[in-house]
């Protein structure tokens, strides 16, 4: 059975209200731990024991690397790579092309090479609903 089909069947098994959009191109590990109502684009990598909160949207082609968390409500661009054991918060928001080797906090805006925060989208006025 095809991994796409088991994660769809532990979510129907599980009653969940909300069902998870995982591409059918994406490569992802049986040990990710993923919550409900995401949406994991196609070419996404997901390295094991990765973790995913709650109401993500992950991207085309972004690489996320073995033991890293996101949280909740958080954006993650077109072809970003999130390096080893790092958390990223609640309502981060990951620009395209990205790369990001640092911890972020909630509510930042990270872009670049290797990626820095560029605001705080709840100190600037703008609040992200999941």
């Amino acid at each position: 059975m095809r991994l796409r089909t088991k994660l769809y069947k532990k979510t129907v098994d599980k009653r969940y209200e909300h069902i998870n959009y995982i591409s059918s191109k994406s490569i992802i590990d049986e040990s990710n731990i993923i919550g409900k109502n995401n949406a994991i684009l196609h070419g996404v990598v997901l390295e094991p024991f990765a973790k995913i909160g709650d109401n993500n949207i992950i991207n085309t082609n972004v690489a996320i690397c073995h033991h890293t968390i996101i949280k909740n409500n958080c954006f993650i661009g077109f072809s970003s790579t999130i390096l080893q054991k790092l958390i990223i918060e609640d309502e981060t928001l990951v620009a395209a092309g990205s790369i990001v080797n640092k911890n972020s906090s909630k509510f930042d805006f990270l872009e670049g090479t290797p990626a820095k925060v560029v605001s705080n989208h709840k100190e600037n006025g703008i609040e992200i609903k999941g």
